[in-house]
C-alpha cells in the first residue's frame, strides 16, 4: 500500500516537473519567435521608411519649382511591438529596450509629420498663396529630416542588434549620429538647389 501510494507521488512529481519543463520550454520558442518578429518588423520599417523619405524627395523637388504635390508617403505602421513587446521586453538589454523605444518614438513622430503636412496641403488648397507654399516646402524639409533620423535609428538597431547604444557624447556611434545629422541638413539644400538648377516642372507630370 505505501509503495503504491510512494510511487503514486513520484509519477505525480515527475508529472509536475515535466510539465514545469514543457511550460519553459514553449514559452521559450515563444519568446524566440517574438524576438525575430520584431528584428523582421524592423527591416520592414527600414524599407518603408525609404519610401517615406523618397516621397519627401520627390516633394521637396516639386517644390523646388514652385510647385505643389498632393503626394503623401504611407504612414508606417509597427504592430508586433504594440502588441507583442511587453511579453519580452525584459528578455532584451537595456540598450535593445531603449531602442526599441526610440523607434517606436520616431514611428509616431513620422506619421504625425505626415498629418502635418497634410493639413498644410488643405490650406494651400484653400489659399494658394505664396507663404503657405514656403510653409509646405519647410513642413517638407523637416519632416524629411525626421524620416531620415528614423531610419538611422532603424539601421543602426539592424546593425547592432546586441548593443544598439549611442553612447556618451564623444563615443564613435554618438558622433556618427551627429555627422548624419549634418549630412542630412546638407543633402536637402543640394536636393532643392539641384532640382531648381536641374529640373523642370514638366518632368513631374
Amino acid at each position: 500500500m505505501y509503495e503504491n501510494l510512494f510511487y503514486g507521488a513520484l509519477g505525480a512529481a515527475a508529472g509536475a516537473v515535466l510539465k514545469t519543463a514543457l511550460d519553459v520550454f514553449v514559452q521559450g520558442r515563444r519568446v524566440a519567435a517574438l524576438k525575430q518578429a520584431l528584428l523582421e518588423e524592423l527591416l520592414d520599417l527600414k524599407e518603408r521608411l525609404r519610401l517615406v523619405i523618397y516621397s519627401y524627395k520627390r516633394s521637396l523637388q516639386i517644390y523646388a519649382l514652385n510647385g505643389v504635390s498632393n503626394d503623401l508617403p504611407l504612414k508606417l505602421t509597427n504592430p508586433v511591438y504594440k502588441r507583442y513587446y511587453p511579453e519580452v521586453a525584459l528578455k532584451f538589454g537595456a540598450s535593445q529596450r531603449q531602442s526599441f523605444s526610440i523607434i517606436d518614438s520616431c514611428v509616431d513622430g513620422v506619421n504625425a509629420g505626415i498629418d502635418r503636412v497634410e493639413a498644410v496641403l488643405a490650406g494651400i488648397v484653400e489659399s494658394r498663396s505664396e507663404q503657405d507654399v514656403e510653409k509646405w516646402g519647410d513642413i517638407l524639409k523637416a519632416q524629411y529630416k525626421n524620416a531620415a533620423l528614423a531610419y538611422w535609428h532603424v539601421d543602426f538597431h539592424l546593425l547592432n542588434q546586441e548593443i544598439p547604444f549611442l553612447g556618451e557624447a564623444g563615443s564613435e556611434a554618438h558622433n556618427s549620429y551627429l555627422l548624419m545629422i549634418k549630412d542630412v541638413e546638407s543633402d536637402i539644400e543640394k536636393l532643392v538647389q539641384g532640382a531648381r538648377e536641374n529640373l523642370s516642372r514638366e518632368m513631374f507630370k
